[in-house]
Protein backbone atom coordinates (compact mmCIF):
# COMPACT_ATOMS: atom_id res chain seq x y z
CA UNK A 1 0.00 0.00 0.00
CA UNK A 2 2.64 2.44 1.05
CA UNK A 3 4.16 1.59 -3.05
CA UNK A 4 1.57 4.37 -3.99
CA UNK A 5 3.43 7.10 -2.60
CA UNK A 6 6.90 5.76 -5.19
CA UNK A 7 6.41 8.62 -7.41
CA UNK A 8 5.68 11.42 -4.64
CA UNK A 9 8.50 11.93 -2.85
CA UNK A 10 7.96 15.14 -0.56
CA UNK A 11 5.21 12.68 0.60
CA UNK A 12 7.79 9.72 1.05
CA UNK A 13 10.23 12.12 2.89
CA UNK A 14 7.30 13.15 5.18
CA UNK A 15 6.86 9.46 5.43
CA UNK A 16 10.04 8.26 6.79
CA UNK A 17 10.86 11.50 8.95
CA UNK A 18 7.36 9.96 10.96
CA UNK A 19 8.59 6.21 10.47
CA UNK A 20 12.02 8.01 11.89
CA UNK A 21 10.43 9.56 14.97
CA UNK A 22 8.48 6.37 16.02
CA UNK A 23 11.91 4.54 16.05
CA UNK A 24 13.48 6.95 17.87
CA UNK A 25 10.39 7.31 20.56
CA UNK A 26 11.92 4.78 22.85
CA UNK A 27 15.48 6.49 22.75
CA UNK A 28 16.75 3.06 21.10
CA UNK A 29 16.47 3.62 17.20
CA UNK A 30 17.95 -0.28 16.87
CA UNK A 31 19.47 -1.97 13.78
CA UNK A 32 15.96 -4.41 13.00
CA UNK A 33 13.73 -1.00 12.95
CA UNK A 34 15.99 0.81 11.23
CA UNK A 35 16.13 -2.29 8.58
CA UNK A 36 12.57 -1.71 8.18
CA UNK A 37 13.06 1.89 7.68
CA UNK A 38 15.56 1.61 4.61
CA UNK A 39 13.02 -0.89 3.02
CA UNK A 40 10.08 1.38 3.23
CA UNK A 41 12.84 4.01 1.54
CA UNK A 42 13.45 1.44 -1.25
CA UNK A 43 9.92 1.06 -1.85
CA UNK A 44 9.84 4.85 -1.69
CA UNK A 45 12.98 5.23 -4.16
CA UNK A 46 14.34 7.71 -1.40
CA UNK A 47 17.93 7.09 -0.23
CA UNK A 48 18.28 5.99 3.09
CA UNK A 49 21.37 7.94 3.59
CA UNK A 50 19.20 10.77 3.41
CA UNK A 51 17.87 10.23 6.74
CA UNK A 52 21.31 8.69 7.89
CA UNK A 53 20.39 5.11 7.81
Amino acid sequence: MISKFNNKPEVGRIIIAVCCAIGAADVDFDDSEKKVVRDICTTLNLNPAEFSL
